[in-house]
């Protein structure tokens, strides 16, 4: 049994007024239409009782105290105070109205399980208190009664549910749209960040070669694959004999100096046979090699284009610079992955919401019957002269779409722009496999071969009859 602490709650805090409105109601009903002769006390104290039961299980009961199986002793404990206020105002009283009042007011807790179980309970309390003060007049008017308890049963039941479902829907598609609210200021607040990858990467090749003295540094970092780096930065990017190109580097990690390196990011003087050919023919002295690490993970490489420096000085150069190009590379690669992550994230909530939608449109749409076709839009169900079709839901979408469109010429484009939505690809064929697959699954039973007509030129329709 699926009740939550917040669903009862809820539930008996909506229906708390209507409580009191009962009360007031059978109070006015028992002084204004029965006999004088009744004592006016035994009324009092039910009425009183039930104000009472009604206070402390709103403020008191509820608030403190849960288990999914409550609910069935708050319907007992409503039985129990109708039972004794029939007994004491008379079987035969107006105060029977009470009796088809709870049965709708139970339907809210439990839908039509519950409406169906009070209607039982009702019952069996009727006959059994006019059993008591026998009367055959008495028990043929209970007897009659009893039917009106479950048709008022069946309709409350029905209507608590639906309303149940609609909810549900309501609140599942406010929490989606809530998630999606939220991710899209966590976008926002990511792309409003001021700094951005590629001018970090930019300002940290600016200070290497402040700080060095060198030409040229050139940035490359690991492609999405892993398998080579790529060029992503150079400063300065004018003058001769600089690389102009950057973004044309690309060196491959098989056999790269960088996998030999150690995890601690010390840079390397890099002989000539180990530089690829966009650096062998630059006019510099040394190449210094340092790696960009994060923990355990190489990121890349900065290369550091030198002249005039003994091998040992550009190396202590360069192990100089390693701790904070490495630091800075790393926060550029975690600022691309959260924005990544983040746009990612926004379009699988945009998709649910968008399904979300789709579930409650289907849920709003009527069934549909066209000659042999029945179609159940709630449960995506196809029938031709009550066989079940097997449709997936494109094809299901695309039969219901032309069936309540019955006699209207559909053509292509708008039922690739209805049913497969805006990213679909124009002048596609999705339509016609889609016709093609639906006509075959037709015709598979007696009056579906001919449902779907082509009108040459123009688009396919279901005849209106």
């Amino acid at each position: 049994m699926n009740i939550t602490r917040e669903h009862l709650s809820q539930t008996e805090s909506h229906t708390y007024q209507l409580r009191l409105l009962v009360i007031v109601l059978v109070a006015f009903l028992v002084y204004r239409f029965f006999s004088p002769s009744l004592s006016f006390w035994p009324p009092v104290v039910v009425l009183a009782g039930y104000l009472s039961y009604t206070i402390a299980l709103h403020y008191l009961v509820l608030p403190r105290y849960f288990h999914p199986y409550l609910v069935f002793g708050i319907m007992g404990a409503d039985w129990v105070l109708a039972a004794v206020a029939l007994r004491v105002v008379g079987v035969d009283s107006p105060a029977f109205l009470l009796f088809p009042l709870l049965v709708g007011y139970h339907a809210v807790y439990l839908g039509i399980a519950g409406s169906l179980t009070s209607a039982t309970i009702a019952s069996f309390v009727s006959l059994g208190l006019s059993f008591e003060r026998w009367d055959p007049g008495v028990v043929s008017t209970v007897a009659f009664r009893i039917p009106l308890l479950y048709i008022v049963a069946a309709i409350s039941g029905y209507l608590a549910q639906q309303r149940s479902r609609e909810r549900d829907a309501r609140l599942a598609l406010q929490e989606a749209l809530s998630t999606e609210q939220k991710a899209s200021e966590l976008l926002g607040a990511v792309q409003e960040m001021h700094q951005d990858p590629g001018k970090m990467l930019q300002d940290v090749a600016a200070a290497a070669v402040r700080a060095s003295g060198a030409r040229q540094a050139i940035i490359l970092l690991k492609d999405p694959t892993g398998h080579e780096l790529r060029g992503k930065a150079a400063f300065p990017r004018e003058g001769e004999g600089l690389v102009k190109d950057v973004a044309s580097i690309a060196e491959p990690l098989a056999g790269h100096w960088l996998q030999r390196g150690g995890p601690d990011g010390s840079a390397l003087t890099l002989p000539m046979e180990e530089l690829h050919d966009w650096a062998r023919s630059l006019p510099s002295t040394n190449v210094i090699g340092i790696p960009l690490v994060s923990g355990e993970h190489k990121l890349g490489a900065l290369y550091l284009l030198i002249n005039g420096l003994a091998p040992d000085e550009s190396k202590r150069i360069g192990n100089s610079i390693a701790p904070l190009a490495s630091a800075s590379i790393a926060e550029a690669e975690r600022y691309v992955k959260a924005q990544h992550e983040a746009v990612g994230l926004l379009r699988g909530l945009r998709s649910s919401v968008e399904r979300m939608g789709h579930v409650r449109e289907a849920q709003s749409r009527r069934p549909i019957t066209r000659g042999p076709l029945t179609l159940n839009p709630t449960k995506d169900q196809a029938l031709v002269n009550g066989n079940l079709l097997n449709l997936s839901s494109t094809e299901f979408e695309v039969l219901y779409y032309l069936a309540e469109r019955a006699g209207q010429t559909i053509n292509q484009a708008t039922l690739l722009h209805e049913v497969w939505g805006d990213e679909a690809v124009a002048h596609s064929n999705l339509v016609d496999v889609c016709i093609y697959r639906l006509r075959r699954k037709l015709a598979q039973h007696p009056g579906g071969k001919d449902l779907i007509v082509t009108v040459r030129g123009a688009g396919y329709k279901i005849d209106a009859h």
